[in-house]
C-alpha cells in the first residue's frame, strides 16, 4: 500500500474526527492540563499496577484506541478506574467498534468481528455499557460515535466526574 493513499487520510480524518470530538465535549482551552494517551507503553504493566500520576493531576484524561488493548473486562474496569483517579473533571475513551466491518487502524480484514485478533479485546456499545455499570458511583457518561462509510467505525466515552 502506498503513502498517503485514500487508506490512510480515511484513517486519519478518522482519529481527527475523535480528537475533534473530546475537545468539543469537554469544551476546554488547549492550556488546560490534559493528558492524552495513545501509546501502549503508557499503561500499566500489570492489573495492579497504578499509572505514576497523583490524583486529581490532570483536568482531562484522553485515551485513544488503548482499552481494547486490554484483555478483560475486569482489567479494563481496573483501567478506568485509574483514569477517573488521575483527572479532576473527567475521562475520554476512545476504542474502534467491535462490529465495524473493517478496522482501518490495524488493517485487520471484515472477519475480526467473526473472530476477533487475540491481542485486542474489541468493545461493542453494549461492552462499554456494561464498563459503565461496573464502576463504582454511577458516574455521569455520554457514549457516541464516528461513522466510517456510513458505520459506526470508532467509539467515544466521555465519562464526566462529579
Amino acid at each position: 500500500m502506498k503513502k498517503n493513499s485514500w487508506l490512510d487520510r480515511a484513517i486519519q480524518a478518522r482519529r481527527m474526527r475523535v480528537i475533534d470530538a473530546f475537545h468539543q465535549l469537554t469544551g476546554e482551552a488547549a492550556a488546560n492540563k490534559i493528558l492524552e494517551l495513545t501509546d501502549p507503553a503508557s499503561l500499566p504493566d500489570h492489573i495492579q499496577s497504578r499509572l505514576p500520576y497523583r490524583d486529581n493531576q490532570f483536568d482531562w484524561v484522553a485515551c485513544y484506541e488503548l482499552i481494547d488493548l486490554v484483555d478483560t473486562h475486569e482489567r479494563q474496569v481496573r483501567l478506568l478506574r485509574e483514569l477517573l483517579r488521575i483527572a479532576s473533571k473527567g475521562v475520554f475513551i476512545s476504542t474502534v467498534n467491535r462490529r465495524h466491518p473493517l478496522d482501518l487502524a490495524s488493517g485487520v480484514p471484515f472477519t475480526h468481528w467473526i473472530t476477533p485478533p487475540p491481542a485486542r479485546a474489541m468493545l461493542a456499545a453494549d461492552d462499554i455499557q456494561a464498563l459503565m455499570a461496573a464502576l463504582p458511583g454511577k458516574p455521569d457518561w455520554q457514549l457516541g460515535h464516528v461513522r466510517l462509510g456510513g458505520i459506526k467505525s470508532h467509539y467515544f466515552l466521555m465519562i464526566r466526574k462529579a
